[in-house]
């Protein structure tokens, strides 16, 4: 049957508008992306743009291969609720009854709290760029140091921290009850049914695999570098390469109601949003997002490696498909798949984007610092380009306003959920409050005003330290008249700069060209320095011990 002539021409405007969306990474000399997208079952977009390899000089096709980063972690839990309905498996016991290996003072951590990032466990590769920075670690590096992490980010089930160690963990489980590796188990129970023929894992960048993006990292210079990520078994935190075919195929099959994979009662929990032990509801299921763009509903998970991108998203209610595959096109692929829905749907009654908090209603917070006497957490608020940022363990994050107070964006860090109480504090645009309050999934956190510096002698801090809990070593010294932090690892090192927020709390900066930052914090015994803690979005409370 024809198509109706009004929807023929609506769909040639929409290419056209999507055309000149993407008409920026239309070039022959620069790595790209490929686009597809599908609305009620039809294809609408399907193209490449840039250059599969800008070594070879190879166009990107809608055929080419790509890493998808973090979407591999949703076919992984996918890949655990199949072993749940032939009943080998509780997601919700103790991990340790599979593997007992785990460290005892992590506690009792469930397959639900790390599918759903809950765990409270440290993640293996924040540690491993803090200590190794880009050096390539061997097969087998992974496990080795998720199951020697004898500290944890906090109590099970108290807050979301984006781990990807515990899908590493998530993958020994697989292996273990599914009496396979769990490649091979996701392979035949999930992409041979599916057919999705281009779709397979590769556990290094240094595997050569038919077909695939080449992952470019830009230079200071307008040239490119090779990506290379720093380890050599990527599993299902992220160890997957796909085409836009084969994940538009499996979006197709995701929100219908016949499911070739899976049960309706597995698919029911793959979305359901995760709760915290205080009963808050949070965004994240199993390896997916669960939440709203516009005031439609949306399923959705990008992933990111080193030198490449993707988004992977479905708007259920209008049967709209979107994958985009990035090789180092600069773009963040999740901005721009939103673009496509506004762009798609923009006859339907779409709610207003979510704005951003502007800076005038807190100007008095502008440029001001905040630190808890209790933990790690130090907090600096900036203004750019008009809208209010909070620095969270020196990590610039934007602002919303909800109700009077301030969030972060939760789909932005997978963390937190992060909440400024500023309902009630009065003439925020006039004077800075001597507290607020920032609450932490389950958690809130009480944060002082730091109204002047007491550093003295941040000299005080320079020494060697030691950091059992990763068996690395690490030395603050002064070079060039700035404090600097070099960790050294195994296969590797990270450097950083030191910056004084107080006379206890410094700001780390990665001296080279990493974007791992954090905060240290000093320890004392009376007037002496007996060690230091460091934090960041993903990790709470490391201790190095002063030699």
């Amino acid at each position: 049957m024809n198509q109706p002539e009004g929807t023929v021409a609506k769909k040639a405007i929409v290419k056209e508008r999507i055309d000149e969306l993407l008409s920026r990474f239309n070039r022959s000399d620069e790595p790209g992306l490929v686009v597809g997208v599908v609305a009620q079952g039809k294809t609408i977009y399907r193209r490449g743009f840039g250059l599969a390899s800008v070594e070879q000089g190879v166009a990107n096709q809608p055929f080419t291969r790509f890493r998808i980063g973090s979407t591999s972690k949703h076919f992984a839990c996918l890949a655990v609720m199949l072993l749940v309905e032939e009943g080998k498996l509780d997601i919700d016991a103790s991990v340790r009854r599979i593997v007992p290996e785990l460290p005892p003072e992590v506690g009792e951590p469930t397959l639900r709290q790390f599918m759903t990032h809950t765990s409270g466990l440290r993640d293996f590769l924040d540690l491993s760029f803090l200590t190794d920075g880009v050096g390539v670690k061997p097969q087998g590096y992974a496990l080795k140091q998720q199951l020697r992490l004898s500290g944890r980010n906090d109590a099970p089930g108290q807050m979301v921290n984006y781990n990807n160690g515990g899908y590493q963990l998530l993958s020994l489980v697989i292996d273990r009850v599914a009496g396979m590796p769990m490649e091979q188990f996701v392979r035949q129970r999930i992409f041979e049914p599916m057919a999705m023929s281009n779709t397979s894992w590769a556990g290094s960048d240094l595997d050569v695999v038919p077909g695939l993006a080449a992952l470019h990292v830009p230079r200071g210079d307008g040239g490119w570098r090779k990506g290379l990520f720093p380890y050599e078994d990527m599993r299902a935190e992220g160890g997957m390469v796909s085409t836009v075919d084969d994940l538009l195929r499996w979006l197709a099959h995701l929100r219908c109601d016949a499911k070739v994979v899976g049960s309706t009662q597995s698919w029911r929990q793959m979305i359901a949003p995760a709760a915290l032990v205080s009963g808050e509801k949070v965004p994240y299921a199993f390896g997916l997002f669960s939440q709203s763009y516009r005031g439609l509903p949306v399923i959705h998970h990008g992933g990111g490696v080193l030198g490449g991108a993707c988004q992977m998203i479905t708007v259920p209610t209008h049967a709209l498909d979107i994958v985009i595959l990035t090789n180092g096109a600069l773009v963040n692929p999740s901005d721009l798949a939103e673009s496509i829905i506004d762009v798609v749907l923009e006859d339907e009654a779409l709610e207003a984007r979510v704005a951003p908090a502007m800076a005038a209603p807190y100007r008095a917070l502008v440029g001001k610092s905040y630190r808890s006497a209790t933990s790690d957490l130090v907090v600096r608020f900036d203004e750019m380009a008009g809208t209010v940022l909070a620095s969270v363990f020196n990590t610039p994050l934007p602002l919303v306003p909800l109700d009077g107070d301030l969030i972060v964006p939760f789909e932005k860090i997978v963390a937190g959920p992060l909440v400024f109480r500023m309902a009630g504090l009065p003439r925020l645009a006039e004077e800075a409050p001597n507290e607020i309050v920032l609450d932490e999934g389950s958690l809130s956190w009480t944060l002082s005003l730091v109204t002047a510096s007491t550093l003295t002698a941040p000299e005080e801090i320079v020494g060697h330290y030691a950091i059992p809990e990763l068996g690395s070593d690490a030395e603050v010294s002064v070079v060039d008249g700035k404090l600097q932090l070099l960790v050294q690892g195994r296969y590797g090192h990270g450097a950083y700069f030191l910056h004084a927020v107080d006379r206890d709390a410094f700001l780390c900066d990665y001296a080279v060209a990493f974007p791992l930052r954090g905060t240290l914090t000093v320890e004392r015994s009376g007037d002496n320095v007996t060690g230091l803690s460091y934090s960041s979005l993903r990790t709470r409370g490391l201790k190095f011990v002063r030699r």
